[in-house]
């Protein structure tokens, strides 16, 4: 996640970062690419839809040596919640099933209580085992 970690991850020689800097629900990627059963497991209540950053506006400057980052950050909340949509109001060759946590979820992107993580994981087997039964 930039600006997050200081530390940069380098893969065969190219600088890499979090893919939901680019697409954080590939949902249309996935159909793209021929799927038409698809499965997206959020870690946000289904009511969730992502607002524009409040400090969007200094991303070009804080991410000045990376610009397409800084831009694609910028938009992301545009992309993401026209995942929502695309997620809502599928292709009629396509079933989505869509596994979210209720409102009283309580890990957060940047959670690091163990026992607060505990709980949401095993929220996410729980719920995930009940969501198989019913697909």
């Amino acid at each position: 996640m930039p600006l997050a970690f200081k530390n940069n991850v380098m893969h065969a020689g190219k600088q890499w970062f979090d893919g939901g800097v680019s697409d954080s629900l590939p949902v249309k990627e996935a159909y793209r690419r021929g799927a038409r059963k698809i499965l997206v497991i959020r870690s946000n209540p289904a009511s969730y839809r992502k607002k524009p950053y409040a400090l969007k506006a200094l991303f070009p400057l804080l991410l000045k040596r990376y610009p397409a980052i800084a831009a694609s950050l910028a938009e992301r909340h545009h992309h993401y919640n026209a995942s929502l949509d695309f997620i809502r109001k599928p292709p009629e060759d396509c079933d989505i099933m869509e596994l979210c946590p209720n409102n009283s979820f309580s890990a957060g992107q940047f959670t690091t209580r163990m026992d607060t993580l505990n709980q949401a994981y095993q929220l996410g087997i729980d719920d995930g085992l009940a969501m198989l039964q019913r697909w």
